[in-house]
């Protein structure tokens, strides 16, 4: 029987080059490069992870006590989502409340006020003993919900004003559990420096007014998937994929996660396979040839696995070596099990 391998290490040597770069001294330093290589790897990729970022690549570089990480990430509609919440609450501005009881004031003012005080806070307790008497439980769920919501808000309020801007608390909440954990590995090292690159910024800024006009024409054919989740997300994606190269780990993640979310499997690979058809032409790219897109598990909440395929573009040479082929493998963990999600890009050499 005959073994696939993996076309990333078949054309190592050719086409493509390596992702960590490292200058040997001992004969012990290989073995010891290479599992600090793997673990700073899981780390990097369950860090952006958990920040909601899909990651393209991760260049290491090591040289004599220097570090080099270059990382490009995009970011997906979740971690948009926070950044506008963190906009929203640093433009808040609590007004100072004016003190009711003033000591200079004579006594009668001062026995007034405290009389008004108290009839508050007894009509207060009174209309919240009466809302606990009702037998109708969806108010106070709603309360409750309320409550939850305001103390959640006032939580990140707090935690902007102790860094009063929005690049310091990104600076210190993301960036510092990740040095935290590189020096656990890296106890020697003089200098470190981490270079990102997310790939959102000026994706349609580059775009001609030519290519202005057929991207609104096209968009009306997908007029079907507009009101879903997943469209302004794979919109954005396919741009940096097909203008960027070695694209192939990008693509297979955002289909690992969107699988995971949703349960109409089959829908979102019918948008999938739509968008690649429409803008993979000359007019959008001079990169990517083409795309081959192989998914199996229980798809929609089937019975039995079946395994599904996409082919778009120009055919793949698989077999010949010179060819420049980007090759990623995810899995989709869901509540009818997993799925497996392989991807290959054929680019230009």
């Amino acid at each position: 029987m005959g073994q696939k391998t993996n076309p990333n290490i078949f054309r190592k040597s050719q086409t493509s080059k390596w992702d960590s770069n490292y200058i040997e001294k001992k004969n012990n330093d290989l073995s010891l490069f290479t599992s600090k290589d793997l673990e700073t790897r899981k780390l990097i990729y369950n860090f952006l992870k958990k920040n909601n970022l899909i990651i393209h690549s991760c260049k290491i570089n090591y040289s004599n006590n220097n570090l080099l990480l270059i990382i490009k990430f995009q970011q997906s509609e979740n971690s948009l989502n926070q950044i506008k919440t963190l906009n929203k609450l640093q433009n808040i501005r609590f007004k100072k409340c004016q003190n009711d009881i003033i000591v200079n004031r004579t006594k009668k003012k001062y026995n007034l006020l405290a009389k008004k005080i108290k009839n508050i806070v007894n009509y207060i307790n009174f209309k919240y003993k009466t809302l606990l008497s009702k037998t109708n439980l969806v108010n106070h769920k709603i309360i409750k919900m309320r409550r939850i919501k305001v103390l959640n808000y006032y939580k990140k309020f707090l935690t902007l004003r102790k860094n009063k801007t929005l690049k310091n608390l990104s600076s210190n909440s993301f960036l510092k559990p990740l040095f935290k954990s590189l020096e656990c590995f890296y106890n020697n090292i003089e200098t470190f420096t981490l270079i990102l690159k997310p790939l959102n910024n000026n994706i349609f800024y580059n775009i001609n007014k030519n290519q202005k006009v057929l991207l609104k024409k096209k968009l009306i054919k997908l007029k079907k998937y507009q009101r879903n989740n997943f469209f302004k997300e794979g919109v954005n994606l396919i741009f940096a994929l097909l203008n960027e190269t070695n694209s192939s780990e990008l693509l297979a993640t955002y289909i690992s996660w969107s699988l995971k979310k949703l349960k109409r499997h089959n829908f979102f690979l019918r948008f999938l396979k739509t968008i690649l058809t429409t803008f993979l032409t000359k007019a959008f790219t001079n990169i990517t040839k083409g795309i081959k897109i192989k998914i199996k598990g229980r798809l929609n909440g089937a019975s039995r696995a079946r395994h599904k395929k996409i082919f778009v573009g120009n055919r793949m040479t698989l077999l010949t070596i010179n060819s420049n082929i980007s090759y990623a493998e995810k899995t989709a963990f869901t509540s009818n099990g997993t799925i497996g999600v392989k991807v290959w890009v054929c680019e230009k050499v």
